[in-house]
């Protein structure tokens, strides 16, 4: 009765090629025929035979006008494992937000390795993992030597909004003045929602994207986008108080008629924005400092 035998490996991972080379022990016989699955295999009439495919392998050997069949040797072909990985947590964050998402696995496996975006995490080799920062998941297991990947599931996390408000108005009014400002914030977006501040409390009702104030005070607006949140810039509305310079001198102020007039005056009012002064209530070219000499 032959035998067959073979050094190369008999089980194989679906997708894998491979090549499986048989021996029969009767080696100067009348004939060879190489069957799979009990059927011929066509032109295998060889003492050796290689096989390319999986299946049940023996071989008929005709020597002297007598026939046997072989033992039968099996080459499998695993199937890949196909993982599935869920999660029973929240998927999107906002920026800042601590991210921890639970992931589990259907499957039992003789190994794990968890990736990220495609990248291996280092020591990720847990039937479970817990993420926390952004990215696709996925995960391959491996059994019985095959290796499968898993679906994707993405940690989205998500900017929050940079609001900024403006105004075409000016923002500094005088005393007595009627304060009349608008401000408008950048973000226009149909899910979008407002809440305007006024000293970091909320303006009730002021929820658009503009906001019209006849108040003084430090105004920004919160601005909330996809479930995150940003606050604006500030912009402070003004009402000073009436300015009452006062000018004096130190320098004397009666002069004889044929005396040198030279008379320093000064403002109380150092650090103002600007300065223009007077003689007999006309304007004086070019006297725009805090201080003047009139002469005469």
């Amino acid at each position: 009765v032959p035998t067959i035998s073979t050094d190369d490996a008999l089980a194989y991972c679906e997708g894998e090629e491979f090549s499986v080379v048989f021996t029969v022990d009767i080696e100067d016989a009348d004939a060879y025929q190489w069957l799979l699955n009990g059927e011929i295999v066509e032109g295998a009439t060889e003492s050796t035979y290689t096989a390319i495919v999986a299946g049940n392998y023996s071989v008929e050997v005709t020597l002297n006008g007598c026939s046997g069949i072989s033992n039968e040797v099996t080459i499998e072909v695993l199937s890949n494992p196909a993982p599935e990985i869920s999660t029973n947590d929240p998927l999107s964050y906002c920026e800042g937000d601590a991210v921890a998402v639970a992931f589990s696995i259907d499957i039992e496996g003789d190994s794990y390795q968890w990736l990220l975006d495609g990248i291996v995490i280092e020591d990720a080799n847990q039937s479970t993992y817990i993420a926390t920062e952004g990215g696709a998941y996925s995960v391959e297991v491996t059994v019985s030597g095959c290796t499968g990947i898993s679906n994707e599931i993405i940690v989205e996390v998500i900017d929050n909004p940079a609001p900024i408000i403006s105004s075409e108005n000016q923002l500094s009014w005088c005393e007595g003045d009627e304060i009349d400002v608008t401000l408008e914030v950048d973000i226009l977006d149909e899910e979008a929602t407002y809440q305007w501040l006024l000293n970091d409390t909320p303006i009730e009702g002021a929820n658009e994207a503009t906001y019209s104030t006849n108040t003084v005070g430090v105004y920004s607006v919160e601005v909330t986008l996809n479930g995150c949140t940003g606050i604006s810039n500030s912009l402070e509305v003004i009402q000073d108080t009436e300015l009452h310079p006062i000018i004096s001198t130190n320098d004397i102020l009666t002069y004889c008629s044929d005396e040198e007039v030279s008379v320093v005056f000064t403002v109380d009012i150092p650090t103002a924005d600007s300065y223009q002064w007077y003689y007999n209530d006309e304007p004086i070219v070019d006297s725009i400092n805090a201080s003047l000499t009139a002469h005469n």
